[in-house]
């Protein structure tokens, strides 16, 4: 038997490292230098843009005491803020208070308490019609633009449970 064979334990890292059908690149990586440069200057798609929430939400007209209030756009990332003495607040996409994506938003509405009745505490009781817990049966929607948007949803049902 003629020939030799040997086995290396690391790559041999200055071969010529030949793509099928293309030129031989010295160290295989050379290809990928202009791509990952490009990535970086021009970042991963960013953020969108977003503008800051505040305003009220009542419920048959008294302030809502607590909450949590979701912002979903048509698309990308919703936003989801919270509902303190009727309060909007806290409204975040992606940084603490940095608001919600401009365009159209439909809204949902979440608000409970435990349930009494319950020793483990995990249920909870709606204080609110559950069709605005979401947002595609709320029929609550809001335009949210560059700057300072001050919304106001004034809930309608049922007493509270």
């Amino acid at each position: 038997m003629t020939g030799s064979f040997s086995h290396k334990s690391q790559p041999d890292l200055g071969a010529d490292i030949r793509p099928a059908g293309g030129p031989a690149t010295q160290h295989g990586h050379s290809a990928l230098i202009p791509l990952l440069v490009a990535l970086t200057l021009c970042g991963c798609g960013g953020a969108d843009p977003t503008g800051t929430v505040s305003g009220t939400v009542t419920f048959n007209g008294a302030p809502l005491a607590e909450g949590v209030i979701v912002f979903h756009p048509l698309k990308g990332r919703p936003a989801r803020g919270e509902i303190r003495q009727g309060q909007i607040v806290n409204v975040t996409t992606l940084e603490p208070g940095d608001g919600a994506p401009l365009g159209d938003v439909k809204i949902a509405i979440q608000a409970s308490k435990p349930d009494p009745s319950d020793p483990t505490g995990m249920r909870r009781i709606s204080l609110i019609p559950d069709q605005y817990a979401d947002s595609k049966t709320s029929g609550l929607t809001a335009t949210i633009t560059a700057g300072d948007n001050v919304l106001e949803f004034d809930l309608r049902g049922g007493g509270q449970r």
